[in-house]
């Protein structure tokens, strides 16, 4: 009898302790969940720009949807803008910027919708490999809980769009390598997300062809890097072809940026306090089952090493000027592949399965407490919206051009063309790419009726002759949502 009772105590106590961290785990994700939508919502009725970088994404759609050449031939000439992206994202808005005018509402529900299909790739991919529903679906929901994912996902940027592509491709090939139809949609995928974001042809195209050379056939792995090379190196001439020199012009030769470590590390350093398990956990696996040979018996990290290693080469160029946490967005992908092999090898022990689970939850209540203490923007920017409404009456009642740096946003919705882009122009006139001076000039006789310059980010965004013709020629007229709104001098 005791024998027994000790059995079932042996057999129970393992399923409670799972059943235990399942429950924990539902009730950090539902926080997870809440926090990922909140955000989100909020973002898609929010009318003005929450990034810099959103009003120059606009600004290329609307031009775009008129038909213009956004990628022109030379950097002299004004409007002063750089088209520094890829035109998928911009292409795949320009029908509804046409239909609903300037707005960032359905640039940031595509961003949306392609973080959720992201999310539903990953778990694919892992169900795909490893045949356990559970390890998928963790891995999949991971992704919306990790802070860098939902503070940039409902922004109006072209990273989440490449997310959702490069992750399809990736599932393609998984699924579907082993046929020559398979490996044309893979890369076919694999080269619109990199023309929606050029670093995009490292970490997803480098894991696919491992994934196919590891079965010993390196014939399909070489097939699929000659077709993604050759539809991106197609695209490219085409593009190059028809906008005479302009698309390498803007993409390549004007997409500069120092790199500085001093900007690198405090982001990575992040990434490292709000996810530190799944940071360990990649740590350890990846580079110990290649050591240890288990590797070589288990064909998930196959997939999820070489993933790893391109989002880390990615990663670390978040040092460029200019840079920010939607570099670490395939380093998200691959924390969250690489929990989903995880939770897939402690399949046949109950135990250890229980025990990742409760350390998933733990984490996952780290990054969504991180969020709401580091992230979470609805109360600031909610308070500065009145201020900011102000802004955009003084900017829409001066006729064109107006010239603004950090609201730069309110330019474009209310113009529906920017004039001149701070941030791009300042690293090409620091490049010694273009020379300033006529714009300077037009400053000096106040050919522009007001000037937003922003307080915090006025060295960042305006060379010193830039400034000292403004504070020659203008005056600081009021001062609005930490903008200074500078006007003519009488």
């Amino acid at each position: 009898m005791p024998t027994t009772t000790s059995h079932r105590v042996r057999t129970w106590t393992p399923r409670l302790l799972f059943l235990l961290a399942s429950l924990l785990l539902l009730a950090q994700f539902t926080r997870a969940f809440a926090v990922f939508f909140t955000e989100n919502q909020f973002a898609l009725q929010y009318p003005y720009g929450l990034d810099y970088g959103e009003g120059v994404v606009l600004d290329q759609t609307l031009r775009l949807s008129r038909g213009e050449n956004i990628y022109r031939n030379t950097l002299v000439d004004p409007p002063y803008y750089v088209s520094n992206y890829p035109l998928v994202f911009a292409l795949v808005q320009a029908p509804l910027a046409l239909l609903f005018g300037p707005s960032f509402w359905y640039g940031r529900f595509i961003s949306i919708l392609s973080i959720i299909a992201a999310a539903l790739f990953i778990g694919l991919i892992v169900h795909a490999i490893t045949a356990d529903r559970l390890a998928g679906a963790l891995a999949g929901v991971t992704l919306i809980a990790i802070p860098c994912i939902v503070y940039w996902s409902g922004l109006n940027r072209i990273d989440s769009l490449a997310l959702a592509l490069s992750c399809a491709g990736l599932y393609t090939v998984v699924r579907g390598g082993h046929r020559l139809s398979g490996l044309f949609i893979g890369g076919l995928l694999f080269t619109a997300s990199i023309y929606t974001r050029q670093s995009y042809i490292v970490a997803a195209p480098f894991a696919a062809f491992v994934w196919l050379w590891r079965d010993q056939t390196r014939g399909r792995a070489f097939l699929l890097a000659a077709l993604t090379l050759a539809m991106s190196g197609s695209v490219f001439v085409i593009l190059n072809l028809a906008t005479g020199g302009g698309f390498l012009l803007n993409i390549v030769s004007a997409n500069i940026g120092p790199f500085d470590w001093s900007s690198a590390i405090p982001m990575l350093a992040q990434l490292i306090q709000y996810s530190p398990l799944l940071i360990v956990g990649a740590a350890i696996a990846c580079p110990g089952f290649v050591i240890l040979g288990i590797i070589k018996r288990n064909r998930a990290w196959w997939l999820a090493t070489p993933y790893l290693i391109g989002a880390l080469i990615v990663a670390l160029t978040i040092g460029k000027k200019g840079s920010n946490i939607n570099y670490l967005y395939e380093l998200a992908v691959a924390l969250c592949l690489v929990t989903g092999m995880l939770i897939a090898w402690q399949r046949a022990h109950l135990w250890r399965r229980a025990l990742v689970l409760m350390l998933l939850a733990i984490q996952v209540g780290i990054m969504v407490n991180w969020h709401s203490e580091h992230y979470g923007r609805i109360g600031g920017v909610t308070s500065r919206l009145p201020e900011i409404s102000k802004l955009a009456q003084i900017v829409q009642s001066k006729p064109a051009p107006v010239l603004a740096d950090e609201d730069i946003d309110l330019v474009v919705l209310t113009r529906g063309a920017l004039y001149y882009d701070p941030f791009a122009r300042k690293q090409l006139a620091e490049a010694g790419l273009w020379n300033p001076a006529p714009f300077v000039d037009a400053i000096l006789r106040k050919e522009f009726p007001v000037i937003l310059v922003h307080k915090n980010l006025r060295e960042e965004r305006w060379t010193s002759e830039m400034l000292s013709a403004i504070y020659a020629s203008y005056r600081i007229d009021q001062t609005l949502a930490g903008a200074d709104v500078y006007v003519p001098i009488p």
